[in-house]
């Protein structure tokens, strides 16, 4: 008997904007609060205006370009950016936060 062979599967993408390989049982990398903030308001602020070379950010914060790759981490976890080939993009939860913090502030 002859074996028929089975077409081959696509790979499947994640659904629903999960990051492969996190799950509840991902330990983040560790960060601090103002090592986050530091970095969102460096990449937020001009000329990046949400989109920045790592590098470029480290330099700007004083710190070496590795030491940025765990807080970016962090924040691609927190789905506030996207990082990849060096880059950090934020997405459009991290412009909606920023946004909703501001309105906050400027009611009080």
């Amino acid at each position: 008997m002859a074996k028929t062979q089975q077409p081959a599967r696509p790979k499947r993408e994640p659904t629903g904007g999960h990051i492969a390989g996190t799950g509840l049982s991902t330990i983040l990398p560790r960060a601090s609060i103002n090592l986050l903030a530091g970095l969102m308001e460096a990449v937020a602020a001009a000329p990046y205006q949400g989109k920045a070379d790592l590098p470029a950010i480290a330099g700007l914060l004083q710190m070496e370009a590795d030491e940025l790759f765990p807080i970016a981490e962090v924040l691609q976890l927190m789905r506030f950016a996207e990082v990849g080939a060096g880059d950090i993009r934020f997405t459009e939860t991290a412009f909606r936060e920023r946004r909703n913090r501001r309105a906050e502030e400027a009611v009080r």
